[in-house]
């Protein structure tokens, strides 16, 4: 099942060597396929919405149209309350779950059952996994990783994925929120030039595009919330690293701490709320420089403070 001589599960391995290990390359190609199922279902579902709120658009010169449309604006903003925001919610912890067994394996943590169940057996790992089409660049090398011991390796890589995180959510809900504010705010301005009453501006232009701002507000909330889960948690684990303790025992602390993060980094994942994969792909490549920088740094301080390994 394993290829033993590229085994994640080799521990005289670093955590650079062990990333590119078989099975956790397929691994991590099985939670990209299952994190873009996710994505195609959110985008599916942006472009019912924008185009129920477009429909507001002939609503507001088109008399003839405007009962169909608010009729039809107001069905979509009920189905996305009570079930259509949830299409992707499976596809979601399936990938989150896919994730944390990549990310369990490869520092060589305990698999916690209560946060994530049980993992997905192998045989279906493999068959996601074929289904990849990307590049191996986007596999290989998936952490900037340093030479440090274990466990402060582990925190390095959980304080890429968190920080990281939080950036690119941050830029996202900032757009997202910007384009309900200039969509109302248009729908205003498209009221007075039309000389709509504030009933009629309700009816045929908010009605219709409720369905896309309750997918625009709910996207904000959702990302609000993890950027604060993340970075609630980041500023525990540098604070850590900030102030380093020496000694067996507080390595064994530290490890315990990365047990805990992770559990954060699997509940954030879990979201159904994801980021574009065009959003993220436009900063990546700056965002990894500034990354690997401070990685450098933080690699430098601890490494000042001749902070021992766990034997």
């Amino acid at each position: 099942m394993r290829d033993r001589a590229t085994s994640a599960s080799q521990p005289d391995l670093s955590i650079a060597q062990r990333q590119n290990a078989a099975d956790l390359l397929d691994l991590l190609r099985a939670a990209l396929v299952t994190h873009a199922t996710t994505r195609r279902l959110v985008g599916i579902r942006i472009c019912l919405a924008l185009v129920v709120a477009a429909s507001s658009l002939l609503a507001a010169f088109m008399p003839g149209a405007r009962e169909p449309v608010a009729i039809i604006g107001a069905l979509w903003a009920v189905a996305y309350s009570v079930g259509v925001s949830g299409w992707a919610r499976g596809y979601t912890t399936r990938a989150a779950v896919l994730h944390e067994m990549f990310d369990v394996r490869l520092y060589g943590l305990p698999w916690n059952a209560v946060f994530a169940g049980d993992p997905i057996d192998w045989y279906e790992v493999k068959q996601i996994a074929k289904r990849y089409r990307g590049s191996d660049d986007d596999v290989r090398n998936y952490y900037e990783v340093t030479t440090l011991p274990r466990p402060y390796d582990i925190a390095v890589c959980q304080i890429q994925n968190l920080a990281w995180g939080s950036r690119i959510r941050r830029r996202y809900r900032q757009v997202v929120i910007a384009g309900v504010t200039a969509w109302s705010a248009g729908g205003v301005l498209i009221g007075l030039f039309a000389g709509l009453t504030v009933t009629q501006l309700v009816l045929w232009w908010f009605v219709p595009s409720l369905g896309v701002i309750l997918l625009g507000v709910d996207t904000y909330r959702v990302q609000v919330e993890v950027e604060q889960e993340r970075r609630r948690a980041l500023q525990v684990l540098q604070g850590w690293l900030k102030n380093p303790l020496v000694g067996q025992q507080a390595a064994v602390e530290m490890e315990a701490l990365c047990r805990r993060v992770q559990d954060v980094i699997f509940v954030t994942r879990k979201q159904h709320t994801r980021v574009p994969a065009w959003f993220f792909e436009r900063f990546r490549d700056a965002d990894r420089i500034d990354f690997k920088d401070a990685i450098l740094d933080l690699e430098s301080t601890l490494t000042s403070a001749s902070r021992p390994a766990v034997p």
